[in-house]
């Protein structure tokens, strides 16, 4: 049962809302502890916290809930769904109409499938079965649920992170705000990144069947299909007349060339939820460059979109003709514009003056097609992701180790993590320690009530809990001694924590922490958490027991957004001519940490210039100044090599015949030229 609560101590600060035991944390951390909340990614997998500050149901407003008590005037799909070749698997937004019925004024509502404020990250959002119950003539109150975050739990409860099992050790993985977790652990704080592709074709580009087979030319994933496991997203090929006859085959179209042809990536495995195809096409008296048969699949998208904008237009239409003076929102009035700049040449938009309105994307006017891909991928936490407790103890996962090799204690509780030892001293964040106590106490209590259910009076089963909650809680031992009195209402509770286990509700300004020592007496006096040696498998692959006794406490840990595991930027920065880091363009823009795209280094011109002069030399050097992989094949093949000056595998470049020479020389022998290939030649 989770109640609000005045918080008397106003010198605590907001700090006090995270962890009731904010008051044993140093002011430095809890400082610390203020910026990683506005770091905090909310794992897929969250975990209700075992001990609360009665804030956590105050933070449910992460949903998409009716704003007002309205009437449905229309519902519309973004995307058709259907059996037939031309229907869309998933449709990724649904739009609904309404009047709000005490104001009579029309507005608009989206229930998206995924929902994203940070630049990599969000959720999928669980839509409400009421959602499907929708059509025109339905009221719908107040804040009514349609779609919700899956990080807000039954009661209203947000939660941002991962109840664990955690002790503290002094292994090597833990130094230096190392932290040891197991695979599991991994698995349960997944996150769900949501990345988006854009490309471009049409005037110079040409999409290629990257998709498709002989029979489907497919540039890019359908909805609901995944990306390629290489991560290729898009591949387009320039236009050249002298080898499109034999560079548009079918069979052509479906060999990339990893040189030539232009190529956009994206999170490989990643599930497409939405498409947005624009197109610039109708908007100028140029001829269309798109090859036919190469735009089946965007003008479908076109085709769908136009048909959900079409749809909206027609019922403002409706509305309008039945009252000129109709009161609409600013909700609903950009949505009704967006509808009409979808066919900016159309009759019912078109300027007097007879011109014609061309899209501009960032100032360019609009290619043929512009293809916007996004996506969602659950990606597991792995080395190097950053995560916190609630008490300013950040630290880096070092080390992933099976379940079954962390450390256990001999009541069979196995820790998820493993921090140092001495970091909460040191720190001046002792908190931790009252915290993982509780979560602890709670847990064995919880086992105990499970174990003795069946086996002793409900009376003395009700007793000790009321002895324990007057202990570690005494805002629910006086909530439970007054409300629940009969027998029913003790068996659900009873049962409820047979289901779920106990969790603790204390309010940061509670008397019983008053003093740490007296309120682990207290605790003890009902029930001891497990304390004793620790097993585990350490460096050397055997299976140790530590001498001195250990503690496998419940403590809530959450995730940070340092986290992406598919780093693509180069070590080295882009200088000025006076030497100074250069900032940001178009061509490094893609340089950022969560992106997939590799950063530019040459143009296509260059690519071939040096290609056609200098043959694979140059292809290899152009791999190793813009492929992370091959980054880390030199570092790697480095470190282990016991002559790193004199490295076959790295530095072996063979000059030979290669296709780009082969035309080059044949172009140039017309005009009594050639060109020599020797390594001394190109020194010179």
């Amino acid at each position: 049962m989770i109640t609000k609560h005045r918080n008397t101590v106003y010198t605590m600060g907001a700090m006090a809302l995270t962890t009731p035991f904010n008051r044993f944390t140093s002011a430095s951390r809890n400082a610390m502890l203020a910026h990683h909340l506005e770091q905090m990614v909310p794992p897929k997998h969250s975990d209700i916290p075992r001990t609360m500050t009665g804030f956590e149901n105050q933070l449910e407003a992460f949903n998409i809930t009716m704003p007002v008590d309205g009437t449905i005037i229309s519902v519309h799909y973004k995307f058709r769904r259907g059996l037939d070749q031309y229907a869309i698997k998933e449709n990724p937004c649904i739009t609904i109409i309404f009047q709000c019925q005490e104001t009579g004024t029309y507005d608009t509502l989206d229930i998206t499938t995924y929902h994203s404020k940070h630049k990599v990250y969000g959720v999928k959002y669980k839509i409400s079965p009421i959602v499907r119950q929708l059509k025109p003539g339905v009221t719908i109150g107040k804040g009514t649920i349609l779609a919700q975050s899956p990080n807000v739990k039954e009661g209203g409860i947000y939660t941002s992170g991962l109840s664990c099992n955690v002790t503290n050790l002094s292994l090597p993985g833990t130094i230096e705000d190392g932290y040891v977790v197991s695979k599991s652990f991994c698995e349960r704080g997944s996150l769900l990144e949501l990345p988006s592709v854009v490309g471009s074709f049409g005037k110079k580009l040409y999409p290629l069947n990257t998709y498709g087979d002989e029979y489907n030319f497919k540039a890019y994933p359908e909805i609901g299909e995944k990306i390629r496991d290489d991560g290729l997203v898009f591949a387009f090929r320039e236009y050249n007349p002298l080898f499109d006859a034999i560079e548009m085959t079918n069979k052509s179209l479906m060999q990339i060339d990893m040189i030539h042809d232009f190529r956009i990536y994206g999170a490989a495995g990643a599930t497409v939820y939405d498409i947005i195809v624009e197109s610039g096409i109708g908007e100028s008296n140029a001829k269309r460059n798109t090859p036919p048969g190469m735009a089946i699949q965007s003008e479908r998208y076109i085709n769908h979109l136009r048909e959900y904008y079409n749809e909206i237009i027609a019922t403002y239409d409706t509305l309008h003709r039945r009252d000129k003076n109709i009161n609409v929102s600013p909700r609903l009035t950009q949505l009704i514009t967006r509808a009409y700049a979808d066919q900016p040449n159309n009759v019912k938009t078109k300027s007097s003056t007879g011109g014609k309105v061309r899209r501009l994307y960032k100032g360019i006017p609009l290619d043929e097609y512009r293809v916007e891909i996004k996506c969602a991928r659950e990606n597991p936490l792995g080395m190097g992701s950053k995560l916190t407790g609630l008490f300013g103890d950040k630290g880096v996962i070092t080390a992933i180790k099976d379940d079954c090799d962390m450390p256990m204690d001999s009541d069979g509780n196995v820790a998820d993590v493993v921090k140092f030892a001495k970091s909460a001293v040191a720190r001046m964040n002792p908190g931790q320690f009252v915290d993982q106590y509780s979560g602890a106490a709670a847990r064995d209590m919880s086992k105990w009530v499970r174990s003795n259910y069946d086996k002793i009076p409900l009376s003395d089963i009700w007793n000790r809990l009321l002895n324990f909650y007057e202990a570690a809680a005494p805002t629910i031992f006086d909530s439970l001694s007054t409300h629940y009195l009969n027998d029913t209402d003790k068996i659900n509770h009873i049962n409820s924590i047979i289901q779920s286990g106990i969790y603790l509700y204390i309010s940061p300004d509670s008397e019983c922490l008053d003093d740490v020592s007296e309120y682990v007496r207290n605790i003890d006096a009902v029930i001891k958490p497990t304390y004793g040696p620790v097993t585990y498998k350490d460096s050397s692959g055997k299976f140790v027991t530590t001498k001195d006794k250990v503690f496998i406490g419940i403590q809530q840990i959450i995730i940070l957004e340092k986290t992406d595991q598919h780093p693509m930027a180069a070590s080295s920065g882009i200088l000025q001519h006076h030497g100074l880091l250069a900032g940001t363009n178009k061509i490094t823009r893609n340089g950022h940490p969560s992106k997939v795209q590799t950063v530019k280094v040459f143009s296509e011109t260059e690519v071939r210039l040096y290609l056609a002069t200098m043959g694979p030399i140059m292809g290899k050097a152009l791999a190793m100044a813009n492929n992370p992989d091959a980054h880390k094949a030199v570092v790697r093949a480095l470190i282990h090599t016991s002559t790193p000056t004199n490295m076959d595998t790295v530095d072996d470049y063979t000059l030979g015949n290669s296709r780009p020479i082969i035309f080059m020389s044949s172009t140039l022998e017309a005009f009594g030229l050639g060109i020599n290939t020797g390594i001394s030649q190109i020194g010179k």
